[in-house]
């Protein structure tokens, strides 16, 4: 074997070149099964003429059935061995019902000769009546294999001519091919689909856009008169929104009341290539099912609406424009997605998605508003070196697997509200330019926001923090609120540096609270914070020497509680 052949290959070559060990292995294995059977059973009415009559049945059926498998068109093999499997089912009903093996065969009273006749005329008769049945089903078989290649040529002829159409220079012309293509898929079905679905998308895969007479792309102006170049004109509108309304059509049910369910289309299961292609035409992909979809690269110049659109297999948008609004609200991503180093220039929407497996935003830019409120992330989040120029929104958002937001930037606003993290919060190295909202955030596993930085204020009032906490080395530009917080587990502001009011109000510490070497600018407020009692005295609640503290050595208004917070 060699190292590029699988072991199933192998297998399979060894099989074929062996056939004749295989059949004869199969012989004798029957034969002494047979045999063992007989022994077994020998006390419980078997005779040894059955015996015999069983081993000749099988043999024959067994070499009946090798040869029809080397011979597939002989009709004569197929009558007998559809005979030879009609008299075992026969005998095998007649022992069931009759109690004895052979009592459909042999009866225990003498027939004279009228009986004898017609026991006679009946067996024949049946052995015909299957032999007529095979040769029918041969007859319709074959007229079926002949249909079938009848209309194979007949829906290449029009796929050809279809695609003859969509390179025509005119644009009505390749409208038409456009439509023919879609009844080739609709009329033949079967392979025809994901046939025509290529053609469509490799139409739109190429280079359509006007060009000047050097060549080059010419693009739209700005009220100054300058090139826009993220809206380049396109020479074939009319055609590319033909196959886009097409390809929307067939990626959803016919029916408005299923099609605002999610429901299959006829092309749902094919998988779309338009990576690198551009789109100058509104995309409108709501309410479809895509399956694999592959859109790396791509210029969408005009809105691209998926409103509740699943994606059923893999999709990647890595490195791709969204000029416009780019809108996924209530989509379902079902296995990976990818949007690495894609560019949004305006809106975002995924606000209620669903994302099942991985999903990777890393490097992802986004320069207008971006929304994913209530959106699920059920397995690993990439957000990792993506930029948020503009207002972020992740309220009620629930991350059940650990979320890679480090070295992540947020420019302007950006909340957090009502989120879930399940497992492990990763902020490190992140920078919050704008206002920062965490209010009323749960955090189940280990938090990280060490090295982080917030420009403006930031507000963690009434989150929970299950396990360890980590705001070592944070800077905190404007004022900070951590009340009404309850850290559960050791929390560790080592080195942060406060340049503003630092809230504590009414928090809860339960176990470690290490403020080491923290600076603050202001004297943070601890008023009604509890500590843990048992800690008391055990250097595990430590704070710098500028905060004041009382004679209890906690900061003015704090208080030791029970072990039991």
């Amino acid at each position: 074997m060699t190292s590029l052949e699988h072991p199933n290959d192998a297998i399979i070559n060894w099989i074929r070149s062996h056939k004749k060990l295989i059949y004869l292995t199969a012989d004798l294995s029957i034969i002494i099964l047979t045999l063992t059977s007989i022994h077994i059973l020998r006390l419980t009415g078997w005779l040894t003429q059955n015996a015999w009559a069983a081993i000749f049945y099988i043999s024959a059926l067994t070499v009946v059935a090798k040869q029809l498998l080397r011979h597939r068109r002989s009709l004569l093999l197929a009558i007998t061995f559809w005979v030879l499997l009609s008299i075992g089912c026969y005998t095998t009903l007649s022992w069931i019902w009759g109690g004895r093996f052979l009592a459909g065969w042999t009866s225990e009273q003498s027939l004279n000769f009228k009986e004898l006749l017609s026991s006679t005329l009946t067996a024949v008769g049946g052995i015909g009546a299957v032999g007529y049945l095979v040769i029918k089903y041969r007859e319709q078989a074959s007229a079926e294999r002949a249909e079938v290649h009848q209309n194979e040529g007949e829906a290449d002829k029009k796929l050809t001519a279809a695609v003859q159409q969509l390179g025509s220079n005119s644009p009505q012309v390749r409208i038409a091919g456009v439509y023919a293509l879609a009844d080739v898929a609709d009329t033949y079905e079967g392979p025809y689909h994901q046939r025509v679905v290529d053609i469509l998308c490799g139409y739109l895969r190429t280079d359509r856009l006007l060009k000047d007479a050097n060549g080059d792309t010419r693009y739209a102006t700005n009220e100054d008169g300058s090139p826009n170049y993220s809206l380049p004109i396109s020479a074939d509108n009319p055609v590319e929104s033909t196959i886009l309304s097409v390809l929307a059509s067939h990626l959803r049910s016919s029916t408005t009341a299923e099609a605002k369910h999610q429901s299959r289309g006829p092309w749902s299961i094919c998988t779309l290539d338009i990576h690198g292609a551009h789109i100058t035409e509104h995309v409108n992909f709501d309410y479809a099912q895509i399956g694999e979809i592959d859109a790396h690269g791509i210029q969408l110049t005009q809105g691209a609406s998926f409103t509740q659109t699943k994606f059923t297999n893999r999709a990647s948008f890595d490195n791709s424009t969204f000029t416009q609004i780019a809108n996924f609200w209530k989509s379902k991503f079902e296995n990976e997605v990818s949007f690495r180093g894609t560019t949004f220039k305006q809106v975002a929407f995924f606000a209620e998605n669903s994302f099942k497996q991985e999903v990777d935003f890393s490097e992802a830019s986004f320069t207008q508003e971006v929304n994913f409120r209530g959106t699920q992330f059920l397995r690993t989040t990439d957000f990792r070196h993506a930029s948020f120029k503009e207002k972020t929104d992740f309220s009620a958002v629930s991350f059940t697997q650990t979320p890679r937001l480090f070295e992540a930037i947020f420019s302007r606003l950006i909340t957090f509200e009502d989120a879930t993290f399940m497992q492990t919060a990763d902020f490190r190295n992140t920078t919050f330019k704008g206002r920062t909202i965490f209010i009323n955030c749960t955090f189940q596993g280990k938090t990280k926001f060490t090295a982080t930085t917030f420009h403006q204020d930031a507000s963690f009032q009434n989150a929970s923090f299950m396990l360890t906490t980590d705001f070592g080395g944070v800077s905190f530009i404007h004022s900070v609120n951590f009340s009404e917080c309850t850290f559960k587990n050791a929390v560790e502001f080592t080195s942060s540096n406060f340049s503003g009011d630092a809230i504590f109000e009414d928090t809860t510490f339960m176990l470690d609270a290490e403020f080491t070497a923290a600076s603050f600018a202001n004297q943070p407020s601890f008023e009604k914070a509890r500590f843990n009692f048992s800690l008391k005295g055990a250097h595990r609640i430590i704070f710098p020497e500028q905060v004041n503290l009382n004679n209890n050595s906690l900061p003015p208004g704090a208080e030791w509680s029970g072990s039991q917070i």
